[in-house]
């Protein structure tokens, strides 16, 4: 959309506008001539603007639009907007509290196990997301190599991909985000395939242990634990599945059905299994592209894919960014897979999909998990006492926000179990978002190369741990 037809729709009714980079805004724009800024205006927004006695200008706390951003827009009739009724479709008994909860990070998942002794064969931490080891999987994802020296120079991972998705949304950078959409699928590819093969033989698991403690819990109390993990692996889900739980994640739902299970699994990043599907008749009906040489690497040929990387390289080469693919997605919960599996139709084309995962960027600010689960996650922290960290940097802060909303003022005991280095940052950090927390233990003695299995070493042999009863 140029500036000219952006103008054109001032003054008039409200519109869902479209975004390359996938988000919608709903809103009236705002045309700021002597600054040359474009702006979009949501009913929240003026609202506030009223109620604070219309002081300063529109521009003063619109939204900042590039008008080549705007892929789409359409007219809202505003008697059609119907407020969200959020149920979870699970039956929840109200006096059925949750007290315990634990939260992973990737720390959690580097040293899970001391099966492994060589650094390249742990689950990777941040910055080695993108290691040489990796590289014959990276050369297979265009998008990964155009940034690939940028992202292993970079001392921070996670600021990196905050700042180009600035970009991207600040300014008109479709190259990037093809570049970020290619990252997303070489992190599904990478946690679902190639690190699943390295670690499903290990004999020894530390998230076990935790499992079978959480367990012995649930047994004695009755009531459910949460677990909130920010890692993309499957890991926590193996240590799971082995607990005696009647499902095998089978579905998105059977993670927090508290019908079925008392340990709920929450992973409001998503899962390296995590998958929207495309659909296939609608992909190949606006693109249909003919094999030719162009695409005879990636082994393209009216919609069929051998592999997951050859449907990200296409979407790459052909610049087919969030805005479209979300026009692609079938209508329909988020689905799982098996790891190292292929997805398939009965008629033997593989679906086309988009994995259901963030990436790690600085302070994330969104949830890729069902509304579903998001209503159950804060029915449940209204009640917790007693909070696990193990591995985890705390920087994100929509989760952040809703341990304040639920937690804020009441009593909270929490046992960190992290690295010396991000140890005092957590704290302080938790100081400022809860006001009555206890910090139960000395967990500086824990303070190794990996926190985590020094814990369950100490858990083991003094039978003094989180879940302790």
């Amino acid at each position: 959309m140029t500036r000219h037809e952006l103008s054109g729709l001032q003054g008039g009714p409200n519109y869902d506008f479209t975004l390359y980079y996938g988000e919608k805004i709903y809103g009236f724009p705002f045309c700021d001539y002597p600054t040359n800024n474009d702006y979009i205006i949501t009913p929240k927004i003026m609202t506030k603007f009223r109620t604070n006695g219309s002081k300063g200008t529109l521009a003063d706390v619109g939204i900042l639009i590039n008008p080549e951003s705007i892929t789409k827009y359409e007219e809202v009739d505003t008697n059609a907007i119907l407020n969200v009724n959020r149920k979870t479709g699970f039956t929840i008994t109200n006096n059925v509290k949750a007290t315990k909860l634990v939260i992973l990070g990737a720390g959690a998942s580097h040293g899970y196990s001391d099966d492994i002794t060589a650094q390249e064969q742990m689950p990777p931490l941040s910055l080695g997301l993108f290691a040489n080891h990796y590289n014959d999987l990276i050369r297979l994802y265009p998008g990964v190599q155009n940034l690939l020296n940028e992202l292993r120079y970079s001392n921070d991972i996670e600021e990196f991909f905050e700042k180009k998705w600035k970009l991207i949304k600040e300014s008109y950078n479709p190259e990037l985000l093809g570049n970020l959409i290619s990252i997303q699928y070489f992190l599904h590819d990478l946690f679902l395939h190639s690190l699943f093969k390295k670690h499903s033989g290990m004999e020894t698991s530390h998230y076990s242990t935790l499992s079978n403690y959480a367990n012995e819990y649930v047994r004695a109390k009755k009531e459910p634990v949460l677990f909130v993990s920010f890692n993309y692996d499957t890991l926590l889900e193996t240590a799971l599945k082995a607990n005696g739980r009647p499902n095998r994640f089978e579905t998105i739902d059977d993670y927090v059905d508290p019908n079925n299970n008392k340990l709920l699994l929450f992973k409001p990043h998503g899962s390296c299994n995590w998958y929207k599907n495309i659909n296939l008749e609608k992909f190949i009906g606006k693109y249909d592209p003919e094999y030719d040489s162009e695409y005879a690497s990636a082994g393209y040929e009216k919609g069929k894919f051998s592999r997951i990387f050859e449907f990200a390289r296409f979407l790459n080469a052909k610049n087919i960014y969030l805005d479209s693919i979300n026009e692609l997605i079938e209508e329909e919960e988020i689905q799982t897979m098996k790891p190292d599996s292929s997805i398939r139709r009965q008629d033997a084309i593989p679906y086309i999909y988009y994995p259901q995962l963030l990436i790690p960027y600085k302070k994330k600010d969104d949830f890729i998990m069902p509304s579903n689960h998001q209503v159950l996650l804060k029915h449940y922290l209204e009640n917790i006492t007693d909070i696990l960290i193990i591995g985890w940097k705390g920087t994100e802060d929509k989760f952040n926000g809703l341990l304040k909303t639920h937690l804020e003022h009441k009593p909270v005991n929490i046992t960190l179990i992290n690295k010396e280095g991000d140890y005092n940052t957590i704290v302080n950090n938790f100081n400022s978002l809860l006001k009555n927390i206890k910090w139960v233990g000395n967990t500086t003695k824990f303070f190794s190369n990996n926190p985590f299995s020094e814990y369950i070493k100490y858990c083991i042999n003094n039978n003094d741990h989180f879940f302790s009863i």
